[in-house]
């Protein structure tokens, strides 16, 4: 454990196999260090382990040992992309919120209002953008400042996150509810008073769905 954060190996372990789908099992078969190994670094056991070990893990992931063992940041917009699958992955823009309120078409983001750019794998839309959450309306499923990325071609279905521009030019980051002929934005949220669930009206339109999202390295 890093003594000046609290932040321990464990935890940033646990949320790199968490970002990358793998198993403990299978990120010790791919680096050649012993399962065991692995678990006890996972579970916390072996707060302690071998440089060696963590120089295998650290390289896998393409980060340092000193962010491995919370020494330094991890990357903040931490997208786990194969090794085999650089060269085919794309760039995605990464903006503002307040962009999202003068951008009438999500289809194409102008490189002026780009903050930064982050790498998707090769299956995502080139179209796809990130921009944080810009509240706790979505909470405790999307806390404020988590990095959400969106298609603004994928259509949305019942029960999906999405992003609606609404008729009063505010943009809504809600989960779309659809019953019959109705379809309401709804909050995640438990404080009703605060973020209210409302019914999609003539001139709101949805204008993105999410795919993809990613919390932010204090969140751990």
């Amino acid at each position: 454990m890093n003594k000046e954060n609290g932040i321990k190996i464990s935890d940033i372990l646990s949320r790199l196999l968490f970002e990358y789908r793998m198993k403990a099992t299978e990120l010790a078969r791919q680096i050649n260090v012993p399962q065991p190994t692995i678990h006890r670094i996972v579970s916390g056991k072996s707060p302690n382990p071998h440089q060696s070990s963590l120089e295998a893990i650290a390289q896998h992931f393409s980060i340092s040992v000193a962010q491995l063992k919370g020494e330094s940041p991890l990357p903040s917009t931490l997208i786990p992309i194969q090794k085999q699958s650089l060269k085919q992955a794309v760039n995605i823009p990464v903006i503002n919120w307040d962009s999202l309120l003068t951008l009438q078409d999500l289809h194409s983001i102008p490189h002026n209002i780009r903050t930064d750019t982050l790498l998707a794998a090769a299956n995502v839309n080139p179209r796809a953008f990130a921009v944080n959450a810009p509240d706790d309306s979505m909470h405790p499923n999307f806390s404020q400042n988590t990095l959400l990325i969106f298609d603004p071609d994928k259509p949305p279905k019942d029960r999906s996150y999405v992003l609606s521009r609404c008729h009063d030019q505010t943009v809504l980051f809600r989960q779309l509810l659809i019953d019959d002929d109705y379809q309401y934005l709804s909050p995640l949220n438990p404080n009703k008073k605060q973020f209210r669930m409302r019914i999609l009206e003539n001139g709101d339109k949805i204008t993105a769905t999410l795919i993809e999202a990613r919390r932010q390295y204090g969140d751990l």
